[in-house]
């Protein structure tokens, strides 16, 4: 009787463990197509770092739990425009933009891909290639 009972258990054990890492793909997987579909597909901006600043931060958990480690980041301030029902506006924002040996500077461009609504949300598609003079 307890053979049956175990039995059950492990396969009861294996759909569950299935069912669970098939849900995560699928999120994962979602999540991940539509961050492509709004790079592709919302209206992209120039944006300019204007302030570069090496910053010395505590390395936490994903828990949020300090593990007695840090290291350097790299903090700018970027300027860009956005436009939402016909109407331009000027956003500044901070953003973690590397590490030191990214060599981030002042007056480098970016590709961003803004929200339409706020300055505050928006997506750091890459660094865009500096012009050679």
């Amino acid at each position: 009787m307890t053979d049956v009972v175990d039995k059950d258990r492990k396969v009861l054990r294996f759909a569950f463990s299935g069912m669970l890492l098939g849900s995560a793909a699928i999120s994962f997987a979602l999540y991940y197509a539509f961050q492509t579909w709004r790079v592709n597909n919302f209206s992209h901006s120039v944006g300019t770092v204007t302030s570069v600043a090496d910053r010395n931060v505590a390395v936490r958990t994903r828990g949020g739990f300090d593990t007695g480690r840090s290291e350097t980041i790299t903090v700018g301030t970027i300027v860009f425009t956005r436009s939402h029902k016909g109407q331009t506006y000027s956003c500044e924002a901070s953003v973690t933009l590397g590490v030191p040996e990214d060599g981030y500077q002042v007056g480098d461009k970016l590709d961003i891909v803004p929200a339409a609504s706020t300055c505050s949300r928006f997506d750091v598609v890459g660094r865009l290639p500096r012009s050679s003079l």
